[in-house]
């Protein structure tokens, strides 16, 4: 039996010792299971390519990740979580956008195989964390005026115009299709739809500024308290868990480049989940 100690999210079996580290097998299945949901694309078209180039780098991070949460007395935790937490959670964000607008990912590549991109020097054709994945456009009580300008309607993956075609229209059928199966482990499924981007956009904004800090150094100029082992591994798990929620939600869009089936798109949802929680 495993329980959590002291509502730190900290395994230990009923003897009170910690408990095991997961397998290897078991990391390796999470991983697989998450980067599937995460880059699949059931169409046949050029998206595809970075999509594909994209799955063995975000299984990479996806497997670093739960080590992180698992692990006890690593004493590199502190250093490397940032670096996977960011990454984990910037790649993830970037591949679903693909997913759910290929236009962005298509000439995205066309622009970086072009001679005269420089991947030396800023360019203001990349994504962009705030344009592209989060917003730059700010929550209005009526985003709908027809005197918006054009330039105004982002196309960010969490904005509020892609909550709205988008996301609340996939997390109905997302809903739907576990209608009546019970889950132990934590998702925002069952929120209200006005709150389920919102909520995530808000935790995912804290989680990128958190792991920014810590790859900046500033965190471990205050000291080892800021970067602990259960700070790591809560910050871990909830970015592993946004990332999954939006990740299966967006089997049920309309707009993507093809879906997982339902049922498997829920077993490979739920084995990732109960493994993190587990």
């Amino acid at each position: 039996m495993v329980v959590t100690d002291g509502g730190h999210g900290v395994a230990r079996s009923s003897a009170g010792a910690p408990a095991p580290a997961p397998s290897s097998s078991s990391v390796v299945k999470l991983a697989d299971e998450f980067a599937e949901l995460v880059t699949f694309c059931g169409t046949p078209c050029d998206v595809q390519i970075p999509l594909k180039n994209m799955k063995p780098h975000i299984g990479y991070f996806a497997k670093e990740a739960l080590r992180i949460v698992k692990a006890k007395g690593d004493p590199s935790i502190p250093t490397l979580s940032p670096y996977i937490g960011r990454g984990l959670l910037e790649a993830t964000l970037t591949a679903l956008l693909f997913r759910l607008d290929p236009f962005r990912g298509l000439t995205l590549m066309r622009f970086q195989t072009h001679a005269d991109f420089d991947h030396n020097r800023p360019n203001n054709i990349s994504i962009d964390w705030n344009g592209d994945l989060l917003s730059n456009v700010e929550e209005r009580a009526d985003i709908w005026k027809p005197k918006q300008k054009p330039e105004n309607v982002s196309r960010g993956l969490l904005s509020p115009y892609m909550d709205e075609v988008i996301w609340r229209p996939a997390l109905a059928g997302a809903n739907d299709s576990i209608m009546g199966i019970k889950s132990d482990f934590p998702h925002r499924l069952g929120k209200d739809p006005d709150e389920f981007i919102n909520g995530i956009r808000g935790e995912a904004r804290q989680l990128y500024s958190f792991w920014s800090k810590g790859i900046h150094g500033e965190f471990f100029a205050i000291g080892p308290h800021t970067l602990d082992e259960l700070t790591c591994a809560d910050r871990v798990r909830r970015t592993l868990d946004i990332l999954l929620d939006l990740a299966f939600v967006s089997q049920f869009t309309y707009v993507s480049v093809g879906n997982v089936e339902p049922q498997r798109a829920y077993q490979l949802f739920s084995s990732a989940k109960e493994t993190l929680h587990g």
